[in-house]
């Protein structure tokens, strides 16, 4: 039994390969999900045992993976994990197709005894994954990065909680060495796994043995490197050695240390912090015999305790020093605390005297201070926020604010908090910039957006950015008319928007628009406007950003979005059609069997022939279709075939020529050597003609229809704009009209059933519906393309499979055959069981019958002869067709097997597709087909 093990730790992966090699398994290993699949793909592997955390690739995604390749799914999944361990994240590994999800850390014997359980179930076939599936990429990402998203939270708490996690580490590795001490006969077994430093130490201070972590954290190639050294010389760093030297002595006289700080310097050079612990190992008479030491390395721990204590005392300083005044306030203008500078930015001699005055008595404008806490409360912040304050010593300034508001879980307002800036002299200045243009175009000359100023109507400003844009050459803009720039659509927009701004009315100062280049071309773009004082004169101050790859971008999300939504109400319906179509079947059969059971009785000439036989045509007719209803709700039997999509074409060439009629020219594009499909070749004949068919009805004045096959490569851009797509090698079949076209409300309705644009007793609606279940079931996909007075074309992308085609075999006619076996009905509609039974009888059979299954396993156990064959229903109350049948197989072994449905239930299908060896029909059935698929099934060896 071969395991696969995929951990980016070496040191899991040793611990796990000891533990398991040591239980008899054979061990593989791979640092990461990419790696584990190029093994996967090169070598039997008969388990995968899963971190989730790595590199490259992580266990979701290997998971999802392995359970989505065909040859690879079979092999049992489990994660074993000490990083994802809430419900949410064993739920998401479940349904990925997870076997057993597995939280670190475990005992030895119990985590064995669980892989040997999985082992046992999965060889016997008892082992059953109630796996969710995530059908859809967007929704795997989503729960994918609402798993990423915990592990961040996780982290920051961790982060954030060092120094309680580090108390918390301390106690557990206290706890951990008594168990060691209690437990020092198993001592070395575990002492080569453990994932922590440690020594063997002898009574002269020399290493007697260390295991792999030592010999890795301290950089040495291997472990005889370091036996028969003194610990102290060896291993501790010279600032450390004369306390180990100290310790070691108390150890001595003690018999133990615990948690001692110290400093450990590798071969390299390197100092690690690590906490020490010792205790003895003694014989059986109490004398000491060595010490074990064990060394936990803190370095990490002691690094975040003394970022954090730097950032603290940053914050502090900053706090403190930065230029800028910093300030808490309660909602009622109570100052909380103030920094230096803003202390003496407002006058006061000290922090005290500032929190003892209101806030409200430093605005010059009492309104200014309401104003900006009603935004601070409806927003929750103001940025760049300009008001005048009023100093001790009643000097007016202007300050420049930034501010947020501070609530509580229930929302309400603590403090605010934010930090001024002293701009008095730059509004100083501010008056004199506005007589120096050219200062100005420098600072807005290399923006990422496109800005002019007009003064009036013409633009006298323009920077390279918008010169780029528009594609004028230089100085081409200045002086011409500012709406010019925006396409003719918005120019009469834009002109009065302008006006109202330079006359101080409100108007939106950001907006999208359509702008026009030189070239006469246009693009999308945003436009953010405000007015503002160009020298002497108002003006207007605009940046104009190029938003064509946003919209693009929008656009992809709505057209997914509307694909995904149509996917969601097909399937919907889909459901809902295979559950009439499975009870309509019932009364099918019984009225299609008993129509010809009395044909056989009734004479020719007869006068109630003729209305028997036209109850026998209408039941064929609604038999045809409830067999659409189960191809659209994708419930009907495949017998899947390796196909030549040419073949298939050219062999309905002259029936396509009848339906098209003269006036429609059939034109074929078939290229040699295209790839090879697989489906059902009968549904995949019904495709091609339903479509030809629609196509026909949409050209009333005759056109031309062309059906095309191509070898096709989907990539990964097409299959993110086209939902439920995998990027992959395609057969296309295209079959394209010059008929009168679709609106966009017809074409997002086209595949639904019983939904038809023509009239009324013209058509019944399903034959797009048909071919869409038919494709979907078949594993492909099919769009459709089509503009009104355009015509239209159907798209159907199936899988190319590397099999040979498979031999087609000509069906050759025979009479009704007949028979003299025993045969035991099991059915719970009663009318559907008698017709079977009367049927069967009329055959020459001899006939048993049962409503269910526990009257089944009652008449086979008391009936003493043989019985050749159960025909039985697959959904039935109680115990199903396939559980009756493997217990019948146990009375009379010899017994064959016939099941009947009219709906396709998993129970003996795959997907739709039979499972090898299942012998099956289809409800409604006639008499003759029940008679022929009885022999076939009793002839077969």
């Amino acid at each position: 039994m071969k395991i696969l093990i995929v951990d980016d730790k070496a040191e899991e992966r040793y611990l796990l390969e000891t533990l398991l090699k040591g239980s008899g398994y054979e061990v593989v290993s791979a640092q990461n999900g990419e790696e584990a699949l190029k093994k996967l793909r090169a070598e039997r592997v008969d388990i995968i045992l899963s971190d989730i955390l790595m590199p490259v690739m992580d266990g979701f995604q290997l998971c999802k993976d392995v359970k989505s390749d065909e040859k690879l799914r079979g092999i049992p999944f489990i994660f074993y994990t000490a990083t994802y361990t809430d419900a949410n994240d064993e739920e998401f590994a479940m349904s990925l197709g997870a076997e057993r999800f597995i939280r670190k850390p475990m005992e030895p014997e119990v985590f064995v005894g669980m892989l040997r359980e999985v082992i046992e179930q999965h060889n016997s076939g008892q082992l059953v994954v109630k796996r969710k599936a995530v059908a859809e990429e967007t929704v795997y990402l989503k729960l994918y990065n609402q798993a990423l998203i915990r592990k961040l939270e996780d982290k920051v708490e961790q982060l954030e909680e060092s120094n309680k996690a580090l108390g918390q580490e301390i106690t557990e590795r206290k706890r951990e060495e008594e168990e060691l001490n209690t437990a020092r006969f198993k001592l070395q077994e575990f002492f080569e796994n453990l994932p922590i430093i440690a020594y063997n130490v002898s009574l002269d201070g020399k290493i007697l043995e260390c295991n792999p972590i030592a010999v890795k954290t301290l950089e040495y190639e291997s472990k005889g490197e370091l036996i028969g050294k003194v610990l102290v010389d060896t291993v501790y760093a010279p600032s450390s050695r004369p306390k180990a030297s100290q310790l070691f002595e108390r150890w001595k006289k003690e018999g133990k240390l615990k948690n001692e700080e110290m400093q450990i310097i590798t071969r390299q050079g390197k100092i690690l912090d690590v906490l020490l612990n010792v205790d003895t190992i003694n014989d059986l008479n109490g004398n000491p015999l060595y010490s074990i030491s064990t060394q936990v390395d803190v370095t990490e721990q002691k690094q975040i305790e003394e970022a954090l204590r730097q950032s603290e005392e940053r914050y502090r300083k900053l706090f403190e020093n930065v230029p800028v005044g910093i300030y808490r306030t309660t909602p009622k203008g109570e100052i909380i605390d103030a920094n230096p500078p803003l202390i003496q930015m407002l006058g006061f001699p000290d922090r005290e005297s500032l929190i003892i005055a209101k806030l409200e008595e430093t605005y010059v404008n009492k309104e200014d201070r309401k104003k900006w806490q009603e935004m601070m409360d409806r927003e929750g912040e103001v940025r760049n926020h300009e008001k005048q304050l009023r100093c001790r010593d009643e000097t007016v300034i202007w300050v420049e604010e930034d501010s947020r508001a501070v609530r509580d879980a229930s929302g309400r307002v603590i403090y605010y908090e934010g930090a001024m800036e002293d701009i008095t002299e730059r509004k100083r200045a501010e008056e004199a910039l506005k007589q120096g243009e050219e200062r100005y175009r420098i600072l807005v000359e290399e923006s990422f957006d496109g800005i002019f100023i007009q003064k009036g109507p013409k633009i006298i400003f323009a920077n390279r950015r918008l010169y780029e844009m528009l594609g004028y050459d230089k100085n081409e803009l200045e002086g011409m008319d500012h709406w010019l720039v925006y396409h003719p659509d918005y120019q009469a927009l834009t002109r009065e928007r302008a006006r109202a701004r330079m006359l101080g009315e409100e108007v939106p100062s950001q907006y999208e628009v359509k702008l026009q280049r030189k070239d006469g071309s246009a693009f999308d773009g945003e436009v953010l406007a405000r007015g503002i004082m160009f020298g002497d004169e108002p003006g207007i101050q605009v940046w104009i950003r190029d938003i064509t790859e946003r919209k693009r971008s929008e656009e992809e999300k709505v057209s997914l979005h509307d694909q995904l939504r149509q996917s969601q109400k097909i399937e919907a319906i889909g459901r809902l059609s295979g559950g009439i179509a499975h009870d309509f079947n019932n009364l099918l059969t019984i009225i299609s069997g008993n129509a010809q059971l009395s044909l056989l009785d009734l004479k020719q000439g007869d006068p109630l022939r003729g209305n028997i036989e036209e109850i026998r045509k209408a039941s064929e007719r609604a038999a045809d279709l409830t067999r659409q209803l189960l191809a659209f709700s994708r419930k009907q039997v495949m017998e899947m075939q390796v196909l030549d999509l040419n073949l298939i074409v050219k062999g309905l060439d002259k029936m396509l020529h009848r339906l098209l009629g003269e006036d429609i020219d059939l034109v074929t594009v078939l290229p040699e050597g295209i790839g090879k499909v697989k489906a059902d070749p009968g549904q995949i004949e019904q495709v091609i003609v339903n479509l030809a068919v629609n196509a026909r009805d949409a050209m009333i004045e005759g056109g031309k229809l062309t059906i095309e096959t191509a070898d096709v490569e989907l990539d990964e851009e097409y299959a993110h704009k086209h939902i439920a797509v995998e990027p992959g090698r395609y057969v296309m079949l295209s079959v394209s009209d010059t008929g009168v076209g679709m609106t966009p409300e017809v074409k997002e309705r086209v595949f639904e059933p019983f939904f038809t644009t023509k009239e009324q007793d013209k058509g019944t609606g399903l034959g797009l519906s048909t071919v869409y279940g038919i494709v979907k079931q078949s594993g492909g996909n099919i769009w459709v393309y089509s503009e009104p007075g355009q015509g239209t074309t159907f798209k159907v992308y199936l899988p190319q499979v590397d099999e040979p085609l498979t031999e087609q075999k000509q069906e050759v006619v025979k009479e009704i055959p007949r028979g003299n076996e025993t045969i035991l009905v099991v059915e719970d509609e009663e009318t559907v069981r008698k017709l079977a039974v009367r049927s069967l009888k009329s055959l020459g059979y001899r006939v048993l019958d049962a409503p269910e299954g526990g009257m089944a396993l009652l008449l086979c156990e008391e009936f003493k002869g043989r019985i050749h064959l159960i025909l039985t229903d697959v959904v039935m109350p109680g115990m199903s067709g396939r559980k009756l049948a493997e217990r019948l197989k146990q009375i009379h072994p010899e017994m064959k097997v016939l099941y009947m449905s009219g709906y396709t239930d998993n129970a003996i299908l795959h997907h739709g597709i039979l499972e090898p060896g299942i012998n099956f029909m289809q409800k409604p059935f006639t008499l003759e087909n029940l008679a022929r698929k009885v022999r076939e099934v009793l002839d077969k060896a």
